[in-house]
C-alpha cells in the first residue's frame, strides 16, 4: 500500500490512498494483498478552529475542499473548539452546519474540548455528560449516517448489545480499506 500525505493548512492533512490493500495475518507475519490500482482521497483534520483566525481558516478550507477536491471523506479526529470556548448548543449547531455542508461525507469523533472539559467556568461550567448527550443529539441524529451531502454509511458501536450509547464511535470500509 502507498500512501501520500501532504500538509495542507495547518490542521488538515490530505491522505491518498494507492492500491488499497488488505493486511492478512500468515503465521504470525503480516503480508499486503494489493486491490488493484484503486485509489481515493480523504481529509484528516483536529483541534480546529481554537480562534477567531482559525475559524476563518477552517471556513475557507471547507470551500477549497467543496471546490478544488474530490474526497470520499473527511474525519475529524475532535476538539471543534478550544476547551475554554463555550460548551453551548449554539456553538454544536454552528459547527454541525458547517460540517453538514460539505460534498464529502464528514465523519466526526468528539474530542474532550467539547464534552469532558465543559465544566471549566470558561467553557461555561457544563456537566460533561450533559454536554455528551448534546453532542450525540446534534452530530449523530441518525444512528450509522454521518454528515456532509454525501452520506456514508459506517457502523456504530452502538449496534452491539451493552455498548447502546456509544452512537459516536463508528467504523467503515472504503475500497478495502477499514
Amino acid at each position: 500500500m502507498c500512501i501520500v500525505m501532504n500538509l495542507i493548512i495547518t490542521g488538515c492533512t490530505f491522505v491518498t490512498l494507492l492500491g488499497a490493500s488488505s493486511i492478512v495475518a500468515s503465521e504470525g507475519a503480516y503480508r499486503s494483498d494489493l486491490a488493484g490500482n484503486s485509489s481515493f482521497e480523504f481529509a484528516l483534520i483536529g483541534d480546529v478552529p481554537y480562534s477567531a483566525a482559525q475559524e476563518r481558516s477552517l471556513r475557507s478550507l471547507l470551500a477549497h475542499m467543496n471546490r478544488e477536491i474530490r474526497l470520499e471523506f473527511v474525519l475529524h479526529a475532535g476538539d471543534i473548539k478550544s476547551g475554554g470556548t463555550r460548551c453551548d448548543d449554539a456553538t454544536f449547531l454552528k459547527r454541525a452546519q458547517q460540517f453538514h455542508a460539505l460534498d464529502a461525507s464528514f465523519i466526526y469523533t468528539p474530542g474532550d474540548n467539547e464534552w469532558t472539559d465543559c465544566h471549566r467556568v470558561s467553557a461555561g461550567g457544563y456537566h460533561p455528560l450533559e454536554r455528551l448527550t448534546s453532542l450525540r443529539k446534534v452530530f449523530f441524529p441518525k444512528p450509522g449516517q454521518t454528515l456532509g451531502q454525501r452520506t456514508l454509511e459506517v457502523r456504530t458501536q452502538s449496534d452491539d448489545k451493552g455498548y447502546e450509547r456509544f452512537i459516536e464511535n463508528v467504523l467503515w470500509e472504503t475500497q478495502g480499506v477499514v
